[in-house]
């Protein structure tokens, strides 16, 4: 199934411009910190996803989750962000 058509099938409030809008879509995507070997890829993902859609993983055991972590703590973003990031949005998503 094509992502506009669950989409549009599972929100059929929004507007067609926001339907028709691709990085809309990607936008409600959720994704983790895997691939944050790279503080660089770590600040990409945040600008376009928001600090919101952004969860604290790791490929344990073939990355280093110490690397990670300094990675996300060098971002200089506010101590609420690193703590949304590290256990609060999952929190959140969970509803635990």
């Amino acid at each position: 199934m094509r992502i506009s058509t669950f989409l549009d099938n599972h929100n059929p409030g929004t507007s067609q411009s926001e339907r028709s809008d691709p990085l809309s879509y990607l936008k409600a995507f959720y994704v983790d910190t895997a691939e944050g070997m790279s503080a660089t890829w770590l600040r990409s993902g945040l600008e376009f996803f928001g600090v919101d859609h952004v969860m604290f993983g790791t490929d344990f055991p073939w990355g280093d989750s110490g690397q990670i972590i300094r990675n996300i703590e060098s971002l200089g973003i506010s101590d609420r962000d690193i703590k949304a990031i590290f256990s609060g949005n999952a929190k959140r998503i969970l509803g635990i």
